[in-house]
């Protein structure tokens, strides 16, 4: 707000001002919303710096900076007979806190040959080593990956000739797509 431009007696500043005759414009539509436009009256962008106090907008990189800090979960459906299963690409200091694999229908067929495990090519197993076609089951893997690393479930059929599971990686870090 301006009081009183030099001695001119301008009170105050318009709700629109646009910053020269084809400058950008901060378009005031009520007492706690501003708009940013270009000089052709479609959105501005704004560069803001790190926000320093709980008030102050939020880059981008802080707002992923903590959302990674957060524990989630990806789920993925494999299907009894799919071999090796591309599910995540775990990011730089990914920690994988745990695993779950249950079935997600009934399993026909399965014997003692078949299971999943889920984990890397370095170890196959490395994040879950036993599944039970009759029970959720869970390890807790609290493994962190250093380098761009691929997450597979490896799915052993034996006799099973129907059924799915779904597995549910913990982790904290990033997943992408494979």
């Amino acid at each position: 707000m301006v009081d009183k431009v030099k001695s001119y007696n301008i009170d105050g500043v318009a709700a629109n001002v646009q910053f020269g005759s084809q400058g950008p414009s901060f378009i005031g539509s009520d007492s706690s919303k501003i708009r940013l436009e270009d000089n052709t009256g479609n959105l501005a962008e704004a560069k803001i710096g790190n926000a320093t106090i709980d008030s102050h907008a939020v880059t981008l990189q802080q707002l992923k900076t903590q959302s990674q800090s957060k524990l989630r979960n990806d789920q993925f459906l494999v299907a009894y007979n799919g071999g090796n299963v591309n599910l995540a690409n775990a990011q730089p200091n990914t920690w994988i806190t745990s695993v779950v694999v249950e079935a997600s229908n009934v399993w026909t067929g399965a014997d003692g040959n078949t299971n999943i495990t889920v984990g890397d090519s370095g170890n196959p197993s490395r994040l879950f080593s036993t599944f039970d076609v009759d029970a959720q089951t869970i390890d807790e893997t609290d493994y962190k990956y250093a380098n761009v690393t691929m997450l597979t479930a490896y799915v052993t059929q034996g006799g099973a000739s129907a059924g799915s599971a779904i597995v549910t990686v913990w982790y904290v870090g990033e997943l992408t797509t494979p």
